[in-house]
């Protein structure tokens, strides 16, 4: 799980270079994000995190969404990058 998290971070913060942002600063907007985004699941208490899901993804299928992290969390090999 860390590694594929850590994975996101770099595709991240080398997408941003590619842009040619500096790369310190887009590991710190990278980094800042995460931990935002982060301290927004700490947070979520006992509701579990449905609520989150909904917040981002208004009017879409969330539940495709869900659905193909389930899979690629259950398959590692199973992981595909959305564009």
């Amino acid at each position: 799980m860390m590694g594929a998290y850590y994975g996101t971070l770099d595709a991240m913060h080398q997408w941003m270079v590619s842009k040619g942002v500096d790369p310190k600063a887009a590991s710190t907007y990278v980094g800042a994000q995460m931990h935002s985004i982060a301290l927004d699941g700490k947070q979520a208490g006992d509701s579990g995190f449905e609520h989150l899901i909904a917040e981002q993804t208004p009017g879409r299928c969330k539940g495709n969404e869900a659905r193909e992290q389930h899979r690629a969390l259950a398959n590692p090999t199973h992981v595909r990058m959305h564009t």
